[in-house]
């Protein structure tokens, strides 16, 4: 089992390896990627100065064939990986190609070294790349694609072809001959004076910094190929293959340093992140609620969003206590307003009914309820709130979804405010809506960090998300969650492989400060150390790698708040996201 542990250690190293590629390739520093791969091969080629006097042999034919195979295969995959690096995210690529390798791998070894694998070893290599694969969102165009899948083949093929080397020759000699024609394959390129130009230029312009870089990059490159022959040698090469895909795992480690360090070469692939910006449709939520929390004139501040924002959809709360302050009179004069307004000027509404709504104590109920035992309160009083609503709206066009309840599946978070979560009731809910507007499709939501979204993906005809990394906890203080965007596409995989496709957006992408205490007794210093300009786009730039195409953004209140306070630069940020065209 050595060889599993030197895989391991291996993978490791290459995810560091990785970053540092992306880094090198993004950044400018190499001008195209045929010349990293000239570097690369080149460089591998001095490890046969380390070597041991007199372990070389003079080589076999075979030998000789075999080091050019994997020679030629290896180069050919870097070239394309490379490409593909230079173009999308490591996250995403990486897993990718690792599970393209891995099956490869699984395919020659059965090919050419007749490979039998036991039930269980294929049972858990399936588990293994299905788990590598839903880890990336597949967030890529043809050529990616293109790219992708050839680097997974051909490193494939180098895998298998040196274990085919070193079942014939030995570990030092078959490490020679195959770095020595890694060389031999590269050298060639120099025939052509572009890449000659190309590669002059770029060692005679680069800094010293740059060609450390390369070199150390180079350097632990090095020391992981070596390993991975090792347990080629030692070992099973499909399974030394399929361990690629615990990369990822250290990909996501390593991504926490250096995204907060580098994020325009970590975060989102310069090269195409605006693109992806401008494709996502964004919009907000909105509650009176929380604009009378902040003080604000809830109208000055509702009208603000739709034309000075310009925002295009927008989510509404009929908060219970609201819409139904004394028992059996009902007041809509603020949501009526808010859905003419909408209506005005076309803007797509999603309405959020129920007990459980956005906003903090998170279940909203009226005095006269609170009155009667919380624990048993009156649900045929909600059932008829919620008819009441919906009978009123259901044939207004501006209408896109019903949203019942909010995140009713995070129990642990509401246990204190909201009692016991009832999900045969949670059922009702939805079959009176349903019943009441068969038409219109209903929206569930869930936490992101902490909700399995399985519950909520399965009853829901669309699915919604929260998304939060910066919370505020009493007994730790702030925090950001350790969790890369990655971790969202997971999710939104795997159920969309168990429920099939539906509907999904993020629901509540969280632009506003954490806090411990209401907002208007915050120092404005707290609030711009807890939602910062800076964070804000963090939480853009991360939400935009998600892979969801509809985002709404929650604390347009508190941005409106922020400029009353001569601060408005969320605003104009939001401004400039809501507006057309979107500048970055």
């Amino acid at each position: 089992m050595l060889y599993l542990f030197l895989a391991l250690g291996a993978q490791v190293i290459n995810a560091g390896v990785v970053f540092l590629d992306k880094f090198l390739l993004t950044s400018k520093s190499i001008v195209r990627p045929l010349v990293y791969v000239f570097y690369v091969s080149m460089l591998s080629g001095v490890a046969v100065f380390v070597l041991p006097f007199g372990v070389v042999l003079s080589p076999a034919s075979e030998v000789i064939w075999l080091s050019l195979i994997t020679s030629v295969s290896f180069t050919v995959s870097i070239y394309f990986l490379y490409n593909a690096l230079f173009s999308a995210d490591a996250s995403d690529v990486a897993p990718v190609v690792g599970a393209v390798s891995a099956l490869a791998t699984l395919f020659f070894s059965f090919l050419f070294l007749k490979a039998n694998l036991s039930g269980n070893f294929l049972l858990g290599f399936v588990f293994l790349i299905a788990g590598t694969i839903l880890m990336s969102y597949f967030r890529f165009n043809r050529r990616i694609i293109f790219y992708v899948l050839l680097a997974g083949i051909f490193f494939a093929l180098s895998a298998v072809t040196v274990k085919m080397l070193f079942n014939i020759t030995s570990f030092w000699n078959g490490f020679f001959w195959s770095r020595l024609g890694n060389v031999a394959v590269v050298l060639p390129l120099l025939f052509w004076s572009a890449n000659r130009r190309a590669i002059w230029q770029n060692a005679t312009a680069s800094s010293f910094q740059t060609k450390f870089l390369i070199l150390g990059s180079k350097f632990f490159a090095g020391v992981a190929f070596f390993l991975i022959l090792l347990s080629i040698k030692l070992g099973n090469v499909s399974l030394v293959s399929a361990i690629a895909g615990a990369q990822f795992v250290f990909l996501l480690l390593f991504a926490l340093i250096f995204t907060k360090r580098f994020p325009e070469y970590f975060y989102e692939s310069v090269h195409h992140f605006h693109a992806i910006v401008q494709k996502i449709r964004y919009g907000i939520s909105f509650s009176k609620f929380h604009s009378d929390e902040l003080k604000l004139d809830w109208k000055e501040t509702y009208l603000a969003a739709l034309d000075d924002l310009g925002v295009k959809k927008i989510r509404l709360s009929a908060h219970w206590p609201n819409t139904e302050p004394i028992d059996d009179k009902f007041n809509f004069s603020e949501l009526d307003f808010q859905i003419a307004e909408a209506e005005k000027r076309g803007i797509e509404v999603i309405m959020a009914v129920g007990r459980r709504l956005p906003g903090w104590p998170e279940c909203h109920v009226p005095d006269w309820v609170q009155k009667k035992d919380l624990a048993d309160y009156n649900r045929e009083e909600l059932l008829e709130y919620i008819e009441k609503v919906i009978v009123r709206y259901k044939d207004l066009s501006v209408i896109k979804y019903w949203q019942v309840e909010n995140e009713p599946f995070l129990t642990f978070f509401s246990r204190a405010k909201c009692g016991e979560f009832d999900e045969d009731f949670l059922d009702k809910e939805i079959a009176l809506v349903k019943k009441l507007d068969p038409v219109r499709p209903i929206l569930l939501t869930d936490s992101g960090e902490f909700g399995t979204w399985l519950g909520a993906y399965k009853k829901g005809d669309a699915f919604g998300t929260s998304l939060y990394l910066y919370i505020w906890n009493r007994k730790i203080g702030p925090f950001r969650y350790p969790i890369l965007p990655a971790f969202f596409r997971f999710k939104q995989n795997l159920t969309s492989l168990i429920y099939g496709k539906k509907p999904s957006l993020i629901i509540e992408l969280s632009v506003e400060p954490w806090l411990l205490q209401p907002i208007i007794e915050t120092p404005i210093e707290v609030l711009q150390e807890r939602m910062g300009l800076d964070k804000f786009n963090e939480m853009i730039n991360f939400a935009a790698k998600t892979g969801f195409d509809e985002q709404y953004l929650w604390g347009a209140e508190w941005w409106y708040w922020m400029k009353k306070q001569g601060y408005p630069e969320h605003w104009e940020r939001a401004r400039k996201l809501f507006g057309s065209p979107q500048t970055f």
